[in-house]
């Protein structure tokens, strides 16, 4: 990896998250801007508040308990995932950005 890719890990929330961005660079060879990308997606609700963005609004509406899912899931996929859950159901959105990371994220749910 290089400078960019160790600036852009150090903003990550926690080193599980860390951790798994980094191998993920290895594997697919990720470049500086795509790991930013994929950065970007994982931020907890709480800096997505931060940045203004239309998400903040959403995540106020959503329970602590559902906030905490996704955050458990987002943290051990690497990925962004939303709860949407409404009455006695909901479903599970989970983002990939490439056909590898399609290929990761289940072989990370199959585990």
């Amino acid at each position: 990896i290089n400078t960019g890719h160790a600036k852009t890990l150090l903003s990550a929330a926690d080193d599980n998250l860390r951790n798994r961005l980094y191998e993920t660079i290895i594997e697919k060879g990720l470049s500086v801007r795509a790991l930013e990308e994929m950065l970007k997606e994982t931020k907890t609700p709480g800096a997505a508040k931060e940045e203004g963005s239309a998400n903040s609004a959403k995540q106020k509406s959503k329970s602590a308990h559902i906030k905490k899912m996704e955050e458990t899931l987002r943290n051990h996929l690497g990925t962004k995932v939303e709860i949407k859950h409404s009455g006695k159901g909901g479903k599970i959105e989970i983002s990939y950005y490439s056909l590898d990371d399609f290929e990761r994220i289940a072989e990370q749910i199959s585990k």
